[in-house]
């Protein structure tokens, strides 16, 4: 959509912390849009780092409508030192604005989680959550809920470097669909569980 430009700064204000603000500008696409985040990471111990920010912005779209986006999200890094790492991030976003005179507001809770544990040199053991919850009215944008779940093993033997094996399962429930191909219609809801080996 002919590109986006961000600018901001980070500044360290303590030997643990650490804040920083950007802007994002889309100025030549279809959706003009401003939106300001402003954050913080405090490093409470060499293991775990907490996050925090704050969004706002506002989108002007002559097609499907003008919005404001407000957005608080919450994180946490952690890396062991003996095997274990993970981060994980949750946000809440309001959206308010209106399409065609139709109401456009819409609450979401995000949240993603990934992580990894090393058992050994030679395997590994993965693990990843996106979880999204949007609530509308319904009428110009669909509610729904989103999953995707995955566990995974991985088996990389450190003397012999022509095998590789991964064993996965994941499950998928997407109750609102995509829009795919530039279609007007909504692509399949689904649920599915999925195990692969590779």
């Amino acid at each position: 959509d002919r590109g986006q430009y961000v600018a901001g700064g980070r500044r360290s204000v303590h030997e643990d912390v650490d804040i920083y603000g950007e802007n994002t500008y889309d100025m030549f696409g279809r959706h003009r849009s401003l939106t300001s985040t402003y954050g913080v990471e405090y490093r409470t111990t060499e293991q775990l780092t907490l996050l925090g920010s704050y969004e706002y912005g506002e989108v002007r779209d002559a097609v499907d409508g003008d919005f404001d986006r407000k957005a608080l999200s919450l994180g946490a890094r952690y890396e062991s030192g003996r095997g274990l790492s993970w981060n994980a991030r949750a946000e809440i976003r309001r959206d308010r604005g209106e399409t065609s005179g139709t109401n456009r507001d819409s609450d979401a809770f995000l949240f993603v989680t990934s992580g990894r544990y090393k058992i050994n040199e030679n395997q590994r053991f993965l693990f990843s959550l996106d979880y999204a919850d949007t609530e509308t009215d319904n009428v110009s944008i669909q509610s729904g809920e989103y999953i995707d779940a995955q566990l995974g093993y991985a088996y990389r033997p450190v003397d012999n470097d022509r095998l590789n094996l991964l064993f996965k399962y994941r499950f998928l429930k997407d109750s609102i669909g995509q829009v795919i191909d530039s279609s007007t219609e909504r692509g399949p809801r689904q649920t599915s569980h999925v195990l692969s080996v590779d």
